[in-house]
């Protein structure tokens, strides 16, 4: 598998690719929300694959995720590394199957 990493504003992808889940936000009555301390985030990333990864994850949280709970995404920086989370109030994963 080929990867092609360039330096990406993570926090304006992630602010756009958020934009694509708000039409199924208001339909199922979720409240989506992105967590960010800094206006702009660089990191390097393989782009294509980054995107099927988050998409994934938002997609399985709007699959699972009740009418009137909450979605949230969040990035954090540390000092060498970066964290994304996606936390839904769905029926989660049993833990058998973790």
């Amino acid at each position: 598998m080929f990867m092609k990493f360039r330096e990406t504003d993570i926090i304006g992808f992630i602010e756009d690719l958020i934009l694509t889940f708000e039409y199924i936000a208001k339909q199922k009555n979720i409240h989506l929300t992105f967590i960010h301390e800094a206006p702009s985030l660089k990191v390097w990333i393989d782009m294509n694959n980054f995107d099927k990864i988050l998409m994934n994850l938002l997609s399985n949280a709007f699959k699972y995720t009740p009418q009137g709970k909450q979605i949230k995404v969040s990035i954090q920086e540390g000092e060498t590394d970066v964290t994304i989370a996606v936390e839904d109030q769905g029926i989660g994963i049993a833990e058998n199957k973790q």
